[in-house]
């Protein structure tokens, strides 16, 4: 994850040039399939209320590929908390 974290900070800074005072929680479910391979990702949880942050992630993710799970797909929640700094 930390070497994805980039593209998450990107889509995040991007927003802040429209709404310097951004803050709040994204909460991204995903399902990662006996490939390895994204098959599904939705928003489980959003007190961030930007859409295009929201979309941006789930872009991102989309094109993520891991591990191939041992015994079967695996349903993946992770929070991304986010601060402005003004």
């Amino acid at each position: 994850m930390r070497t994805r974290l980039s593209q998450i900070k990107e889509c995040y800074e991007e927003a802040l040039q429209r709404k310097p005072t951004l803050t709040g929680k994204l909460v991204i479910h995903w399902t990662i399939d006996q490939k390895g391979s994204v098959s599904k990702v939705d928003v489980e949880q959003d007190t961030l209320h930007d859409a295009g942050v929201a979309s941006c992630i789930m872009a991102n993710v989309a094109r993520w590929c891991f591990p191939a799970p041992a015994g079967g797909p695996v349903d993946v929640s992770f929070p991304f908390e986010f601060r402005s700094t003004l």
